[in-house]
C-alpha cells in the first residue's frame, strides 16, 4: 500500500481525534463560560445556564436552560429560554465569519421567579461596576448617555413628588381643624366690596338727581303760571272786540301752558332714570349672591384638597416606573448599537513578500457575523406567574448581523401570539443599513393581567390585583430623538391589599373601591436638549373624588359652616345697603312726584282758563251771526 500518504494521513486523524476530544471536554465549557461572561458584563447580573453541547461532526451548538435575572430585582429573571439550537456554516468558518443560517430558541419566558438570587457575588459585581463607571465616564458626553441621565434624574423626581400627597391623614386633620372664620376674611369677601361698592354708587346717584331735582325750579314756574292767570284775571269778553284781545292772552296761556308741559316732562324723565339707575332689590340681591358664590368657590379651593390637582397623582404614581422602562429601552438599544459598529466597505490590502496582492469585497461579501433567522417560541407564563391564564406565541427575527451596512437589510422582528381575548404583537425593526439609525418598536398586548405585566403594584401606595390589561406601544429612536407613546387600559379592575398595609396605602385603597376601570396615557418625547413628559388618566379625577367621599361629612359639614359665616357677613351689610336703596330712591321720588303734582295743578289751571276764553268767544260768535240774521231779515220784510 505504498500508494497511501501515511505521513500526511496520520497527522490528520491525529488533529480530528483532538479536535474530538477538545470538542467533547473542552469547547462545551469555553461556549458556556463566554455566553456567562459576556452576558453578565451587558446585563449586569447572574446568568446561568444548564448545558452547553456542540457537534463536530455538522458544527451545531444547543444550549438549555438559559436565564438572565434581573439586576433591579435579583429573584427574578428578565429573560428565561429552556433551548437555543443553531448550527455554523462550516465554509464560512475557514474565512473567519459566522454564518447562522437559522436558530432556534423555544420556551422563552420573562418576568419568572428565580430559585437563587441572580446578584452577582460581591467581589465581580464591583469590578463590573466599576468597568462600567468607566465607560460611562467615556460616553458621558454622548446625546444617548445625556438622555437615559435624564430620564433617571425625572424618574427620581417623580418618585420624590409621592411625599407631597403620601400622608392623607394629615389632610383629614386639616379639614377638620380649618379655621372658618380666619378663612371667611371680611377683608377679602368680594360679596363685602362690592356693597360698599354700591353704597358709593347709590351715594353719587342720589347726589346726581339731588342736582337734577334742584335745577327743575317749580316755584319760579309756579309763579309764572300765577301770573299768566293774574294777567287775564279782569278779561271779559263783552263785544266781538274783545275777541281779538282775548286769542291774544289765550296765545300766551298755551306759551306757559307747554312750559309747563316741558318741565313736567322733565320731571318724568328724571323719574325713569332714577327706577333705571337704582333698579329694584332683586337685581341687587343677585348681584350680591353671585359674589357670595364666587366667595365661597375661593375659600374651598384654599381647602388641602384642593392640592391634588389632575395629573399631579398618576404622574407620581406610574410616572418613575414608565421612565425607567423607557431608560432600559434605551440602555438596550444602546448596547446593540454599541456592539453594532459603523462599518464600510474597505479595500483590504494584503502584503508579502514578494509583491503585493490587492483584495477587493465582493458584491456579496458576507459580514464576518451573521444570523439569517431565528424562529423564536414561548410562553407568557412561567414560574411565579399565573399560569392559567398564560399562552404561547411564536415569530421570527430576521438579519442580524454585525455589519448592516455591508448586509444591506435592517433587523426585523414580528412576534405574536393569541388565546381568546388575549393577544401579543410585537413589531421591530432596527435600522443601521444608513449613517443615522432608526430605530422603532410597536408592541400590542391585550387580555392579560396587571401582575404578569409588573403593573400590580403602582407606587408603593395601590395594589391592582387584577384585571385585563391593554398596553398599545409605539416607540422611535432616530439617531439621538426619541418619541414614544404608551397607551394603557385596565378594565374589570380588582384592587388589592399590601400583605403589611400602612395608614397611606389603606386611605389609597378605600378611595380606589370602586373603580372599574384606569386609563392612562404618556407621551414621551426628546430632541437635544427638549424633554417632554406628560401622563394622564382618569386616577386622578378617581383619586379627588375618592379623597372629598372620605372626608366627604367633615367636608359638607365644613362647608356648611363656610356658608353661614359668608351669609352671616354680608347680611347686615346687605340690608343697610338695600335700605339705603329704598329710602334714596323713595326719597327722590317723593320729591319729583311732589314737583310734578304742583305743576300738574298749575298746567291744569292754565287748561282751565284756556277753555273758559274759548267758550266765550264761541259764545260771542254765536251772537254776532244772531245780529247779523236780524238785521237781514229787518232789510228784507221792512219796518
Amino acid at each position: 500500500m505504498k500508494f497511501i500518504r501515511w505521513k500526511a494521513i496520520i497527522p490528520t486523524v491525529i488533529i480530528l481525534v483532538l479536535l474530538s476530544i477538545f470538542s467533547i471536554f473542552c469547547l462545551d465549557g469555553i461556549i458556556k463560560k463566554t455566553i456567562i461572561k459576556t452576558g453578565e458584563s451587558v446585563f449586569g447580573a447572574r446568568v446561568d445556564i444548564v448545558s452547553v453541547k456542540t457537534k463536530f461532526k455538522d458544527m451545531s451548538v444547543k444550549i438549555h436552560g438559559l436565564q438572565v435575572a434581573d439586576k433591579n430585582d435579583v429573584w427574578k429573571n428578565i429573560l428565561e429560554i429552556e433551548k437555543i439550537g443553531f448550527a455554523v456554516s462550516p465554509l464560512q468558518l475557514l474565512s473567519k465569519k459566522l454564518i447562522i443560517d437559522e436558530m432556534i430558541t423555544e420556551g422563552i419566558r420573562w418576568g419568572t421567579k428565580r430559585e437563587t438570587s441572580g446578584a452577582l457575588p460581591p467581589g465581580k459585581k464591583k469590578k463590573l461596576e466599576k468597568k462600567q463607571k468607566e465607560e460611562e465616564e467615556k460616553d458621558k458626553d454622548s446625546a444617548t448617555s445625556k438622555i437615559m441621565a435624564s430620564l433617571k434624574k425625572k424618574a427620581a423626581a417623580e418618585a420624590n413628588n409621592l411625599t407631597a400627597i403620601s400622608n392623607i391623614k394629615e389632610v383629614q386633620k386639616q379639614v377638620a381643624d380649618f379655621d372658618v372664620k380666619k378663612a371667611v376674611d371680611s377683608d377679602n369677601l368680594a360679596s363685602l366690596k362690592e356693597i360698599n361698592s354700591m353704597k358709593s354708587e347709590l351715594a353719587e346717584k342720589e347726589k346726581k338727581y339731588k342736582a337734577m331735582a334742584d335745577q327743575i325750579d317749580v316755584n319760579a314756574k309756579s309763579k309764572e303760571i300765577t301770573e299768566a292767570l293774574n294777567s287775564v284775571k279782569d278779561l271779559k269778553i263783552k263785544s266781538p272786540a274783545d275777541i281779538v284781545t282775548a286769542k291774544e292772552k289765550i296765545s300766551k296761556l298755551k306759551e306757559t301752558q307747554e312750559s309747563a308741559k316741558q318741565m313736567l316732562d322733565q320731571i318724568k324723565t328724571a323719574k325713569n332714570s332714577i327706577a333705571a339707575d337704582f333698579g329694584g332689590q332683586e337685581d341687587f340681591i343677585n348681584r350680591i349672591n353671585k359674589l357670595k358664590t364666587a366667595d365661597y368657590d375661593n375659600i374651598m379651593s384654599k381647602l388641602p384638597i384642593g392640592n391634588f390637582k389632575t395629573g399631579n397623582i398618576t404622574k407620581t404614581l406610574i410616572g418613575p416606573a414608565c421612565l425607567n422602562r423607557v431608560n432600559s429601552i434605551i440602555r438596550y438599544i444602546k448596547l446593540a448599537r454599541k456592539y453594532t459598529p459603523k462599518s464600510k466597505k474597505k479595500k483590504v490590502v494584503k502584503k508579502r513578500q514578494k509583491g503585493m496582492d490587492v483584495v477587493f469585497e465582493k458584491e456579496k461579501e458576507m459580514p464576518d457575523f451573521l444570523i439569517r433567522k431565528i424562529v423564536i417560541s414561548g410562553t407568557t407564563g412561567g414560574n411565579g406567574k399565573d399560569n392559567k391564564k398564560s399562552f404561547d406565541f411564536s415569530g421570527n427575527v430576521f438579519d442580524i448581523t454585525s455589519n448592516p451596512l455591508l448586509w444591506g437589510r435592517p433587523t426585523i422582528a414580528r412576534i405574536s401570539g393569541k388565546q381568546k381575548r388575549q393577544v401579543i404583537k410585537m413589531d421591530l425593526e432596527f435600522d443601521h443599513t444608513k449613517e443615522i439609525p432608526r430605530d422603532e418598536m410597536s408592541i400590542l398586548l391585550t387580555g392579560m393581567t396587571p401582575k404578569a405585566l409588573g403593573m400590580g403594584n403602582m407606587g408603593d401606595v395601590l395594589i391592582v390585583d387584577d384585571g385585563e390589561v391593554k398596553i398599545d406601544t409605539e416607540f422611535v429612536m432616530v439617531g439621538d430623538d426619541i418619541n414614544s407613546k404608551i397607551d394603557v387600559n385596565i378594565t374589570k379592575v380588582k384592587m388589592g391589599t399590601f400583605e403589611k398595609e400602612n395608614e397611606t396605602q389603606k386611605i389609597f385603597r378605600q378611595m380606589m373601591k370602586n373603580i372599574k376601570a384606569i386609563i392612562i396615557g404618556i407621551k414621551l418625547a426628546s430632541r437635544k436638549d427638549d424633554f417632554d413628559f406628560k401622563v394622564n388618566s382618569n386616577l386622578d379625577d378617581i383619586l379627588k373624588d375618592g379623597m372629598k367621599s372620605l372626608v366627604g361629612e367633615k367636608m359638607t359639614e365644613l362647608k356648611a359652616k363656610i356658608r353661614s359665616e359668608i351669609d352671616k357677613q354680608v347680611a347686615e351689610k346687605q340690608k343697610e345697603l338695600l335700605g339705603n336703596l329704598t329710602g334714596k330712591k323713595a326719597e327722590l321720588l317723593k320729591n319729583l312726584t311732589s314737583k310734578e303734582q304742583t305743576v300738574s295743578s298749575k298746567k291744569a289751571e292754565l287748561q282751565s282758563k284756556i277753555d273758559s276764553f274759548q267758550d266765550e268767544i264761541k259764545n260771542q260768535g254765536k251772537e254776532k251771526v244772531k245780529e247779523e240774521i236780524k238785521d237781514k231779515l229787518k232789510g228784507l220784510f221792512g219796518k
